[in-house]
């Protein structure tokens, strides 16, 4: 089974709660860096073996996610890009906006590709489909809720397939597709 790295804000943790219990249209193992850890536990190493260990990654992209002293920005983006990088990985990024954040930040959003000195802006080099339909996940009532992480199960499970998404979500990004593009330029 193919197993995706969720990557998230601490302060999220409710809504990261809700989507692992929505089991609904997943055919994929989480990994997740709340698991196995304890007090004294190496947690970047654990950090970087699971993210070298999965075939894909999601981003639950917040305000809080988006702090400039966030892991998500030193360590797991700066690994995830380089696996994407990577022409013979395989490796699918999907980021998925959890609240409306803040464009500006979003916009100006910069990171280091691990084993580089190379600093890329996080809305080219992940190229998402459109900031200004950002999910509104928190207002959502737990209905709507339960149908978008179903929905994102689907679709990622199918992308892991090789084969298209199948509805609507907009924040869904194959990366793949791109990465032809950016070696060409």
């Amino acid at each position: 089974m193919k197993k995706v790295f969720i990557s998230y804000s601490r302060k999220n943790d409710q809504d990261i709660f809700e989507f692992r219990s929505q089991e609904k249209n997943r055919e994929f193992e989480i990994l997740i860096d709340d698991e196995d850890l304890k007090f004294d536990a190496p947690w970047k190493q654990s950090i970087i073996k699971k993210i070298t260990e999965a075939d894909a990654a999601i981003l639950f992209i917040s305000n809080d996610a988006l702090k400039p002293e966030s892991p998500i920005r030193t360590l797991e983006l700066p690994l995830i890009a380089k696996r994407i990088r990577d022409e013979n990985d395989n490796f699918i990024f999907f980021p998925i906006f959890l609240e409306e954040v803040d464009k500006e930040t979003l916009e100006n959003y910069e990171f280091t590709i691990d084993g580089t000195n190379e600093k890329v802006n996080f809305l080219d080099f992940f190229q998402v489909l459109d900031i200004t339909k950002q999910n509104k996940l928190k207002e959502a009532r737990r209905r709507a809720r339960n149908n978008f992480f179903r929905d994102i199960n689907g679709n990622i499970s199918a992308s892991l397939k090789g084969e298209g998404i199948f509805s609507n979500v907009l924040e869904i990004s194959r990366i793949r597709q791109n990465k032809e593009h950016k070696m060409l330029e």
